[in-house]
């Protein structure tokens, strides 16, 4: 199945396009993987209220900070699946790995990339852009930002569609 990538700065809209464009598919089942952790009282409350937007939408949310590639593989099927976000996984990746980790990270975006390439679900996979402002000030940030650049990339390569949202406005790359 394909693998739509939905890309941009922060509160771009790409979000909401790629759950607009999911909830549009004919599939019987729509999947959120969701990514984030709620390390703190204002990311709780912005994941409840995601909650109840995805509910009204009929999403069935599994929640993997950190699991995302296995999830992808246990629920193959004919469904329509929501990555959010990519960019919040690899920090997950890292935190979980040590910051000195980057071939254990290295090996779970290659792992995630195969997955989502053998997946038979309709993958619409949220990203972020990082590497369009200043150049972080310490090592460990400029590599997150580079391995950011190089997770966007694979999963850009195996993807059918992939769009950038710039001010609310779809652009389409591939």
């Amino acid at each position: 199945m394909p693998v739509m990538l939905y890309t941009g700065g922060v509160r771009s809209g790409k979000s909401t396009l790629a759950l607009n464009n999911a909830a549009a598919s004919k599939s019987e089942r729509k999947i959120f993987f969701a990514t984030a952790v709620a390390f703190d009282d204002e990311m709780k409350s912005r994941i409840e209220k995601h909650k109840l937007e995805r509910h009204e939408m009929r999403f069935d949310t599994i929640e993997v900070p950190y699991t995302l590639s296995d999830s992808l593989k246990r629920e193959n099927g004919n469904h329509t699946a929501v990555v959010d976000c990519l960019t919040v996984w690899l920090s997950n990746q890292y935190y979980k790995s040590g910051e000195e980790a980057d071939s254990k990270v290295m090996g779970a975006v290659e792992e995630l990339v195969t997955a989502m390439s053998k997946s038979s679900m309709e993958l619409h996979v949220v990203t972020n852009e990082l590497g369009w402002s200043i150049v972080p000030e310490n090592a460990f940030a400029r590599r997150f930002r580079d391995m950011a650049g190089y997770l966007n990339r694979r999963v850009a390569e195996i993807a059918s569609n992939v769009t950038m949202c710039v001010c609310g406005i779809p652009v389409k790359i591939k």
